[in-house]
């Protein structure tokens, strides 16, 4: 199995060049062995066309035959480190998310507390600030009671001096015509 480098421990994953390296290093090694293979079977042909003997056949069988093992066997390793990839990019996926999660379950946590602190805070000073705000408006009311009553007196004060004169007015004998006619002075107020 191969290992490849991680690129730095604060990030996730592997570095790309070693893995880039590898993978180009197995795709030369497979296009070598597939191009034996051809080769082989090219010389294979062109031995039984030329009519060589059973001896160069079964030197080229086995020459065709271990070009297959070496294909299949690089070919296997290339699946192999393909799958160990594959499986440490998942692993390295579920620990960041887990990470991420228990990241995100503290800022949750934390921002309960602070807001249950805040709300406690808030609930000790509201009934202070309510007593504040009742005791001023108490004393605007008193206030507004003692101008309404004063205007009020007021107001029906002059009403009555204003219906006591409507009441001598209306009592009071016409004067329209003095001084008299009949000779008489006007009566004194």
């Amino acid at each position: 199995m191969r290992v490849f480098p991680s690129a730095d421990a604060s990030v996730p994953g592997v570095e790309e060049e070693p893995v880039s390296a590898f993978l180009t290093f197995v795709a030369q090694e497979l296009g070598l062995v597939i191009s034996e293979r051809d080769q082989a079977v090219d010389d294979l042909a062109k031995l039984r066309r030329d009519g060589v003997g059973e001896a160069a056949h079964t030197q080229a069988m086995h020459l065709l035959a271990r070009a297959q093992t070496n294909a299949e066997a690089l070919v296997a390793d290339a699946r192999q480190t393909a799958a160990d990839i594959a499986r440490t990019a998942r692993q390295h996926a579920r620990d960041v998310v887990s990470t991420a999660r228990r990241h995100a379950d503290e800022l949750k946590a934390n921002a309960v507390r602070e807001a249950a602190t805040e709300a406690a805070m808030a609930a000790a000073s509201a009934p202070a600030a309510l007593q504040a705000e009742t005791m001023g408006l108490r004393q605007y009311a008193s206030v507004f009671r003692a101008l309404m009553k004063t205007n009020l007196e007021a107001a029906l004060a002059a009403l009555e001096q204003w219906a006591g004169q409507e009441e001598k007015l209306r009592t009071a004998p016409d004067q329209s015509d003095w001084p008299g006619r009949y000779g008489e002075d006007r009566p004194a107020d």
